[in-house]
């Protein structure tokens, strides 16, 4: 008898935590917008939310940050001293197992340019195929305009939204002591009230949303948060 209910007792709890788990994993609210279902999700990953976040996008389905994972150059067991750069998916997950020591955002072309850490240069495709390429072409690519994405337009010319992607953008709401993430559309008309804690200021920070999706600053973790939309 002891047995048998010890053996549902634990049945109960891991249920209990698996429940648990997915609610904390993922958040998400739906609106309908323009005859479609929208829906906006957030899920927290394991990596460090670095500075340089705040000015990245997602281009070509790959997410350019500079990786703390390396960031202590002092110590010992650092195999990649000084500037680490790595690549995210839209899942959140790591997709180089050696950093570079620059690394640029992918352009409309999916071609991005890397400095390796023995100090050569290599264009990658979306392929994340290398072929080399000389320190002045890596200076070219780096320079040119028109390879930043993200039109830097804003709803009514306010800096606490991001900048407008399929005509929809992520705004941001201060309540309860804690910064918010909604969603809004093209003129500033909420569609999907702000809930989503980040940590944010927006005296240095820009929001940024690309191919429906943004990456933020967990207000609890302070880990990479990634915001997700999908129509339907």
């Amino acid at each position: 008898m002891r047995k048998w209910f010890g053996l549902m007792l634990a049945m109960v709890l891991l249920l209990c935590c698996t429940s648990c788990d997915e609610k904390s994993d993922i958040l998400s609210a739906t609106s309908e917008y323009n005859g479609k279902t929208i829906t906006m999700s957030y899920k927290v990953t394991d990596v460090k939310y670095p500075w340089d976040m705040r000015s990245v996008e997602m281009q070509q389905g790959y997410a350019v940050f500079y990786d703390y994972t390396f960031w202590d150059s002092l110590s010992n067991t650092n195999p990649y001293p000084g500037d680490t750069w790595n690549i995210l998916d839209r899942d959140g997950n790591r997709l180089l197992t050696e950093p570079y020591k620059h690394l640029a955002p992918f352009n409309k072309a999916g071609i991005t340019v890397a400095q390796k850490m023995d100090g050569s240069y290599v264009q990658l495709n979306t392929k994340l195929e290398e072929t080399l390429i000389t320190e002045q072409e890596h200076l070219d690519f780096c320079l040119d305009s028109k390879n930043n994405m993200c039109s830097k337009t804003y709803p009514k010319g306010e800096f606490n939204y991001s900048c407008i992607n399929n005509d929809i953008a992520i705004y941001v709401e201060f309540k309860n002591e804690t910064n918010y993430v909604g969603l809004v559309d093209k003129d500033g008309s909420v569609i999907i009230p702000a809930f989503i804690p980040i940590s944010y200021n927006k005296m240095v920070e820009h929001l940024h949303i690309s191919e429906d999706t943004a990456f933020v600053e967990d207000a609890t973790t302070g880990n990479i948060g990634i915001i997700t939309i999908t129509r339907s």
